[in-house]
């Protein structure tokens, strides 16, 4: 024989709205990079079902509201319309105290050689100890420098490497650092280094993935490497930035040079620094360079062009550039 157990509890029956919230919430939940329009008709035939596609759309969007006043966080992603809900339990995080930060700390930090030390474990350190500043680490006052010196090295070599593709038209993946700790891959056709209305440089390049033009600043590119692969189509430069001149990329400390060109040169000259500001008396011309090796380069293939080059260190430099040159000529 079996007997009904009573519960004392008498629950009344959902309507079609608390059912339909219901069922959307578990759907959205289920689906954490967002659903379609389209693909919530599907999944919810029997709540979306009206021939007038605009009419059930509007349905959807005060039901997305009431979910929210409901403290389901809901909303539509405008840049792929996609429908999501951000729910998340404060049980699934991580929490430490100040005790076992501290024992972190010291076990990650005092494990790595003084040798060893980087940006990025510099950073660490800041961050774990906080406001003990008796546990920090006491490392050499030359680290700052070696820091500093590192990123121009790293800047130059990703600039080395940008004109060369742009030049060879050969696609590059990059590491781009916009937000502090959030780097992003990109993979790019780079196009032109550009200035672009003040002193910062940037790469305009074509997105591969989103397919379209975009700049890039160049202190954000924290990594790069070559792809493979060709560009995939004829990418023209921006005509509406200001282009940057190989003798403003800024790889060396501002130079001030002051030239004498042959007479019939100055118009191959005066073509070759279009857009850098110069003074110029007869065919004398002095100006302000933050690239010297592009500079040589122009000098290597128009050395007769010259009468004379001041200061007097720019000459030896330029000895020093071809002695380089000749130096891995015979090292190939």
């Amino acid at each position: 024989m079996q007997e009904d157990i009573e519960l004392g509890i008498d629950p009344y029956p959902l309507n079609e709205t608390e059912s339909r919230l219901i069922t959307l919430l578990f759907n959205l939940l289920k689906s954490p990079s967002g659903l379609t329009y389209d693909s919530i008709r599907l999944y919810m035939k029997e709540y979306y079902n009206n021939d007038n596609l605009e009419s059930d759309q509007k349905k959807l969007h005060r039901d997305m509201e009431e979910l929210s006043k409901l403290g389901f966080p809901a909303f539509l992603k405008k840049e792929d319309n996609t429908y999501h809900v951000q729910f998340q339990s404060n049980e699934t995080k991580f929490k430490f105290s100040q005790d076992e930060l501290l024992v972190i700390s010291q076990s990650l930090i005092h494990q790595i050689p003084d040798d060893k030390i980087t940006a990025d474990v510099y950073s660490l350190a800041q961050k774990i100890f906080e406001s003990k500043w008796n546990l920090y680490p006491e490392w050499g006052l030359n680290f700052s420098k070696t820091t500093i010196e590192s990123e121009q090295t790293n800047i130059e070599n990703i600039i080395d490497t940008l004109l060369f593709c742009i030049k060879t038209k050969i696609p590059v993946r990059i590491q781009y650092e916009r937000k502090y700790g959030n780097p992003e891959p990109k993979d790019l056709d780079p196009i032109q280094l550009v200035k672009k209305n003040s002193n910062d440089f940037y790469l305009y390049a074509y997105d591969r993935n989103k397919k379209d033009y975009r700049n890039y600043l160049i202190p954000c590119i924290q990594k790069i490497q070559k792809l493979e692969s060709s560009f995939i189509k004829d990418h023209k430069p921006a005509l509406s930035f200001e282009n940057l001149h190989p003798l403003m990329i800024p790889k060396n400390p501002e130079t001030v040079i002051e030239i004498k060109i042959k007479d019939h040169q100055q118009e191959n000259w005066e073509n070759f620094i279009s857009g850098i500001s110069h003074e110029r008396e007869e065919n004398k011309y002095s100006l302000s360079i933050l690239n010297l090796e592009a500079f040589f380069t122009y000098l290597l293939k128009n050395e007769s062009h010259f009468i004379s080059l001041a200061p007097s260190n720019i000459s030896k430099l330029y000895l020093d550039f071809l002695e380089n040159i000749e130096s891995l000529h015979a090292t190939a």
